[in-house]
């Protein structure tokens, strides 16, 4: 892919599969997405995704290994942003921003969420993690910084990013 693009899914067909590597982000525009990981069996379900959402965004910023296979429950509409453009939009982001993405990132990629996680086990965030990612929420003005730019794709990652190490960290 050498630019952003959007690209409609029939229902069924797989938009990405686990374990490929990741060489673009997804912004679902149109339909439904699910994410799940393993197959037969052992397939579970990870997320549905909705209109506005983002997915697909870990590997392509860390490298990693796609981490589940997404596929289209209806016709869907998704906005493709290829590595080098989203890239190139995070390397534009001040510095700050750009290490909270980072860390975020990391966070999230190495953290299962609290429910399926149990305190001391792999997975589990440790109580210095916790202590630094409640401090980095809470006092993140990414999702402001990033929306007040006019980057609807950062803005809504920025979002994501933060919902999902809420999710990662035991209740308050």
């Amino acid at each position: 892919m050498a630019e952003e693009f959007t690209r409609t899914y029939k229902t069924g067909e797989v938009i990405f599969t686990q374990g490929e590597d990741g060489h673009f982000a997804c912004l679902l525009r149109e339909g439904l997405v699910e994410l799940f990981s393993g197959e037969g069996a052992t397939r579970v379900p990870i997320a549905q995704v909705q209109p506005g959402r983002i997915f697909g965004e870990l590997s392509l910023v860390d490298g990693g290994k796609r981490m589940a296979t997404a596929r289209a429950l209806i016709p869907s509409k998704v906005f493709l942003l290829d590595e080098k453009i989203f890239r190139g939009k995070l390397d534009a982001l001040p510095e700050n921003d750009h290490r909270t993405f980072a860390r975020l990132i990391e966070f999230v990629r190495d953290t299962l969420p609290h429910g399926l996680a149990k305190p001391g086990e792999k997975g589990a965030p440790d109580p210095a993690t916790i202590a630094e990612m409640t401090a980095l929420i809470d006092g993140a003005e990414l999702t402001q910084n990033v929306s007040r730019g006019g980057d609807e794709f950062l803005g809504t990652l920025a979002d994501l990013l933060i919902f999902y190490a809420k999710r990662r960290l035991p209740p308050a």
